[in-house]
């Protein structure tokens, strides 16, 4: 049966008889852990499918242990590559929904990811759905893009992430030359970026189509305002404003540490450049099979230097969408745990509000819960909670555990 088709209250409180008459048959807790997660009692479904594993190591439960590393449901850490292998596990023994997740993950099917894998079904913003779209068949499949191969891995993360804050947040600080401020970041990024133009690119002369002029300009200008509080106006005040910061910065770094100082920033910053050139060289050669400048990760790349330096949004990669995605994921599930307990307390502080007995309140409510009432029945406890004998008749057992909870 579909998730979405479980009706919780009846499918656990029938699941847990069964459960109760054969302790032994792993497909009952299964189920009983299945019906748990629709009545968003995630936490004990999740200890529950623990433990037929543990007990059992019964194939379809796999999946959904891979939907709550996949997804960080319950309050588990989350883990891809866990999630995956437990992805493998469930499709080997036969549970066909975990084959299917693993062609979506690995790209064999030009379908939608649907958000919560398998086992949950939540209704997120159709902005957060990934679209897995096929590579033609004469274009080769782009490799992973691995930041650690060049020698600014975190900017280069950042760019083809489209994750821009990372890019502001890796700031590779100010050098002083001779008085003159200058962002390490914006020259690596400025001569990084002049290897895509026409004038210097002889690599890939298709790079020429994707360069864009006007970056270099917005990047010197910056450099130049840092320069000075007034943003770059009165160009004669300002042009002797950076004559006495030359001679007193010269002056200053000669006290302090000699003419090698000097020498040393500059070398610094000649190498920062050169370091730039060379990791838009590996680039180009990594995806030169793939289309190189034409290739969706060079272009995505490009696009978001292009998007950091003019203050815009990045483009998300592929991984930085599923990252969002997981994040709407975890937030709609917890938001609906918070909704679920105020429903809860809402019936609590009506019952101690009447009774005057906070343990037998918090027996009460518990055994309503056992018994998965209905949302509109906890609502009605919530502004009343006389209603609850009238309540406890529709559920088996309900008397007793009454019985019960006024002996505490």
């Amino acid at each position: 049966m579909e998730e979405a088709n479980v009706i919780p209250g009846p499918a656990v409180k029938y699941c847990r008889e069964a459960v109760k008459d054969y302790p032994d048959t792993p497909r009952f807790k299964f189920q009983l852990g299945r019906s748990l997660w629709a009545a968003w009692k995630l936490d004990e479904g999740m200890q529950l499918f623990l433990k037929v594993e543990k007990e059992s190591q019964y194939g379809p439960v796999y999946a959904y242990l891979a939907d709550a590393y996949m997804n960080g449901i319950a309050g588990v850490d989350v883990d891809q590559e866990l999630a995956i292998s437990l992805y493998q596990i469930a499709s080997e023994a036969g549970f066909s929904p975990a084959a299917d997740v693993l062609a979506i993950l690995s790209g064999e099917e030009d379908i939608q990811v649907v958000t919560q894998n398998i086992g949950m079904e939540l209704a997120l913003p159709q902005e957060n759905i990934i679209s897995n779209q096929q590579v033609a068949p004469s274009q080769p499949q782009e490799p992973k893009f691995e930041a650690n191969k060049f020698s600014q891995p975190k900017i280069l993360d950042a760019l083809y992430s489209g994750n821009l804050s990372k890019l502001r947040n890796s700031d590779l600080g100010i050098a002083n030359i001779l008085g003159m401020k200058a962002s390490r970041t914006l020259i690596y990024l400025n001569s990084f970026n002049a290897e895509f133009s026409g004038t210097y690119n002889f690599k890939d002369p298709t790079c020429i189509r994707i360069y864009d002029p006007a970056v270099s300009q917005i990047m010197e200008r910056e450099m130049m305002a840092i320069n000075f509080d007034n943003g770059g106006d009165n160009m004669a005040q300002n042009g002797l404003l950076m004559g006495f910061n030359m001679i007193m910065g010269m002056t200053n770094q000669l006290e302090n540490g000699g003419v090698m100082s000097i020498v040393d920033d500059s070398h610094s910053l000649e190498l920062l450049k050169q370091k730039a050139a060379a990791d838009a060289a590996i680039l180009l050669q990594i995806y030169a099979p793939y289309g190189g400048c034409q290739s969706q990760t060079i272009g995505r790349i490009y696009k978001n230097l292009v998007a950091y330096v003019k203050n815009r949004d990045g483009i998300a990669s592929p991984e930085e969408k599923a990252k969002k995605i997981k994040i709407a994921e975890k937030k709609t599930v917890e938001v609906e745990r918070r909704r679920q307990k105020a429903l809860r307390n809402s019936a609590k502080f009506s019952c101690v509000g009447q009774f005057k007995k906070d343990n037998f309140c918090s027996c009460l409510i518990d055994g309503l819960d056992e018994r998965n009432i209905t949302e509109v029945e906890w609502k009605s406890l919530g502004q009343n909670f006389k209603e609850v004998l009238k309540i406890g008749k529709k559920y088996e057992g309900f008397a007793t555990h009454l019985k019960s909870c006024r002996a505490k």
